[in-house]
């Protein structure tokens, strides 16, 4: 987004850049830091290109509107007054350019490449991110079983525990417990006569369509598990009803 309060600054900008070719587009244009306000508000950009002296608001107060209710949007400032003050302030700020009229347009590409690296480089950690975050999400069923599993096994401290549940999202604290236990036993002669019928038959056991006969452990557990889940909740719903 370009803000300056001259209308040939802004329309030279516009004409004498070739914005596509640099990898950006200029979605508004403002001509006091009031305007920029609400584009900004508006259009989510994630450069904006403001000059400082302008009627109403700033540049300087702008950019510092943006730094308290748009903390990501890059600041490029252009100012046609060589003081120390102002420069001091940018930098107090956080802006991430300051460019000293008069300027040329070779001037203007180069400091949006650098602020275009800079945000390509914070885009590709978002997008990192938002993959660990989805990765993490789709393995937090497993991780909240392999918790509670452990609970039953091993003797984790009071705060360690505390910690890991309320990292998993799981509600412990509570006045009474209920734990239920499932295993799996194999019969044995069930199991020789399955095997037997399977090898003078030739017929896989699982083709039958008998989980029990299929022999496959993993399977079963989860079938197992499966059903608890589902008697669990109509007891939940049950006690909600009552």
């Amino acid at each position: 987004m370009l803000v300056d309060d001259e209308a040939d600054v802004r329309e030279g900008l516009l004409s004498e850049i070739d914005w596509e070719k640099h990898g950006f587009a200029v979605e508004g244009t403002a001509e006091n830091g009031r305007e920029a306000m609400e584009l900004v508000d508006r259009l989510s950009p994630d450069v904006v290109l403001t000059d400082i002296s302008m009627p109403f608001m700033d540049g300087l107060s702008l950019s510092d509107w943006i730094r308290r209710e748009h903390p990501s949007v890059r600041i490029v400032l252009i100012s046609g007054y060589d003081e120390f003050e102002y420069a001091q302030r940018a930098i107090k700020l956080d802006v991430d350019e300051y460019i000293l009229k008069p300027f040329e347009a070779e001037q203007i590409i180069q400091v949006l490449l650098k602020v275009k690296e800079r945000l390509d480089v914070e885009i590709t950690g978002r997008e990192d991110m938002e993959q660990l975050r989805k990765h993490y999400l789709t393995s937090l069923p497993v991780l909240r079983e392999t918790f509670l599993i452990s609970l039953l096994s091993r003797k984790l401290p009071i705060s360690q525990i505390v910690e890991k549940a309320r990292g998993y999202d799981l509600q412990l604290e509570c006045r009474q417990y209920v734990v239920t236990a499932i295993s799996l036993e194999q019969d044995p002669e069930l199991s020789a006569a399955l095997g037997s019928q399977t090898h003078s038959s030739h017929e896989p056991a699982a083709r039958t369509g008998s989980l029990r006969a299929s022999g496959d452990i993993d399977l079963q557990l989860y079938a197992v598990l499966n059903i608890a889940e589902e008697w669990v909740q109509e007891i939940l719903q049950q006690q909600q009803w009552e």
